[in-house]
């Protein structure tokens, strides 16, 4: 028990000031929940576990992708023509980044009680990576629509958008925004993957961890 409480300890000394608040909001709201009957369910997702899957999904992706902007566009080149290619490129998947969590939270934000009031956005110290998380509950089919939204808006739209127009460049940004989605895919396969008969089913992101928190009565 005593290192249990170390441990945790030490974990909470890395959080930030705005971490830790939403951290013990976070607590506040699990404990009322479970007060009304709820019972609650720890859906963390591994930061290693998606890059994995994210790796795993790039070679399919990619050959998918190049497979069928080849096929609808038999004339146009393969790869870069220019620097401001690769320019655009890098200024490409630094935008649909940034989309990618804003498009999280505007989703979510129809289905939350207080709109976008309830989205925290921020950006990870350890990666600076960008991330949005939703600090009110959220009925199951909300949540996994917010979840994957990023991933049509920001992934599968533009690698179409650029088979279809013959354009390489936006094929390749929409491909690597696909296997960046991976994290919200796991999470929803975690999601779905758990069994149960009740019709009262609530989700929650986690405060500082990849995942959701699942309740249910």
């Amino acid at each position: 028990m005593k290192k249990e409480k170390k441990t945790a300890k030490a974990e909470n000394q890395h959080l930030s000031e705005r971490e830790k608040a939403r951290a013990a909001s976070f607590q506040v709201m699990s404990d009322d929940l479970r007060k009304q009957g709820y019972r609650q369910y720890s859906l963390a997702v591994g930061i290693d576990t998606a890059n994995k899957l994210a790796l795993g999904m790039m070679l399919p992706v990619f050959a998918l992708s190049m497979a069928l902007y080849v096929m609808h566009n038999p004339e146009s080149g393969v790869g870069f023509r220019s620097l401001s290619d690769s320019l655009l490129f890098v200024g490409g998947l630094l935008l649909l980044t940034v989309l990618h969590e804003l498009v999280h939270g505007v989703t979510w934000s129809f289905f939350s009680e207080n709109g976008m009031k309830d989205m925290e956005f921020g950006i990870l110290r350890d990666s600076l990576t960008p991330y949005c998380t939703c600090l009110r509950p959220l009925k199951k089919a909300g949540y996994i629509t917010g979840a994957l939204m990023p991933l049509v808006l920001t992934g599968i739209v533009p690698t179409v958008i650029g088979i279809l127009t013959g354009s390489f460049l936006l094929v390749l940004i929409g491909s690597v925004m696909i296997t960046s989605a991976a994290g919200d895919i796991l999470i929803v396969f975690t999601l779905l993957k758990h069994k149960s008969d009740s019709q009262d089913q609530i989700i929650c992101d986690l405060p500082v961890q990849a995942g959701c928190m699942l309740f249910e009565r």
